[in-house]
Order: structure tokens, then sequence, then C-alpha cells
């Protein structure tokens, strides 16, 4: 796996002998031996569901996940499209945090006679907050979906572990599928170490933390369906 040591926009010179990565700084440090197993590494197209190598390592960042619960997608829109091509139907009800990701929630909106909640992340003077209360009576007897983002953009509000429980068992009793957008994690104090129970879906989008330029997102998800 190839993995740089700084963030750079970077351009991208292939010959047939070499490849080359400049910045404006000169050649891009890499970390050690990236460069070797980079170029070991055969530029046709891959499997359909994504690397089998690579969805091992995405497996492994879950406790409970296998490599067989995992798709890599170009990018996280196409994900966000799989999914609500999947599970949002007409007639169907979705909730979305908000603000959120434009995707994770305009997609199901496209969708003719498909209904669109926002639960709002709200300004609580010295701290974001969030309401679940309010959550419970968005749900409708046709909701689907809820789809979070945590930690949050732009906010940064972060769900505690038992904020997490809490929406699980809320989705749960209401037999509605959890889309998490895993995007920031790992920034900030960490925290989102619950496990998610029910009919959760993941995703994350690499790009935005660890490279730029290299855009890749997976979602992962025990649901055979999906």
């Amino acid at each position: 796996m190839l993995l740089w040591s700084v963030r750079v926009y970077s351009t991208v010179f292939i010959d047939a002998v070499r490849l080359r990565v400049y910045d404006d700084r000169g050649a891009l440090a890499m970390e050690p031996g990236a460069k070797e197993d980079y170029l070991k590494q055969w530029l046709g197209y891959t499997e359909t569901w994504g690397d089998p190598a690579l969805r091992e390592v995405i497996a492994g960042l879950y406790q409970d996940m296998k490599a067989e619960n995992i798709l890599v997608f170009h990018g996280a829109q196409r994900g966000n499209f799989c999914l609500y091509e999947r599970h949002a139907k007409s007639g169907d009800h979705m909730i979305a945090m908000y603000p959120n990701y434009q995707s994770a929630y305009e997609v199901a909106n496209s969708v003719p006679d498909c209904a669109f909640s926002k639960w709002w992340v709200k300004d609580g003077g010295d701290k974001w907050v969030i309401d679940f209360d309010e959550l419970e009576g968005l749900i409708q007897p046709n909701t689907k979906v809820l789809a979070i983002n945590s930690p949050n953009n732009p906010t940064g509000y972060t769900f505690t572990n038992e904020e997490i429980r809490r929406l699980c068992k809320i989705c749960k009793d209401h037999d509605i599928y959890l889309f998490s957008d895993e995007v920031y994690k790992g920034i900030g104090d960490g925290r989102r170490d619950a496990r998610l129970d029910g009919r959760p879906l993941r995703r994350m989008r690499f790009s935005r933390r660890h490279v730029e330029g290299l855009r890749s997102g997976r979602s992962a998800s025990r649901l055979a369906g999906f």
C-alpha cells in the first residue's frame, strides 16, 4: 500500500520504464519501501468488489467485519448512489443528520415521492448539540435510512459511545438502516469505539485524511443485500 508522508497535490508522469512523482518542491518523500512496493503493482483492472488485499486491510479497521462485507468504490459518491438505489424507493422516508455530506441525502431526496427530514446539529452556545427526542419525532412508519456523519463536517460534532449505542437501539427498534459516514474517523479525540449493532452501513473516503489526488471510497456492511 502506498502512503504519502506529506499532503500535496501531485502530478504523475509515467514512461515505459519508471514512474516518478513530483510536487513543486521536487521529488515527493514516501514511506520507506513505498516506491519499491508501488512499482510492483499491477496497473490493470481489479476485481469488481475491490482488491482482495485492500478489502482485508479495511475489514481489519473494525472489530467484527470480514473482507466479504467490504465494497470498494471509486470515491464516496458512487457508494452513496448504490446505497440509496437499494434502500430508498418511491414512498419511503429517510432522515439525515444535518449539515452533512450533500450526496448523503440528496440522492435519496431525488427519488420521486421519497420524503427527507433533517436532523439538525444545533448551536448550544459553547458547543454543538443534537436532540434524540427530536430524532425520534422525525421517524415515520416508512423511514428506511438514518444517515449520520461523525465527526461531523462542518461542525466537528462527534458522537460519544453512549450516543452511538442509543442510535443503534433506535434504528434497531424501528428497523432502520443506520448509514454511518466515517470520512473523518481518527481526527480529534478518537471517539467512536462502540460496536454498531442492528443494520449498520458504513462509509469511509480515504482521500481527505490520507491522500489528495488518489480518491477511494469504501462501504462496510454485514448485510448480504448491500
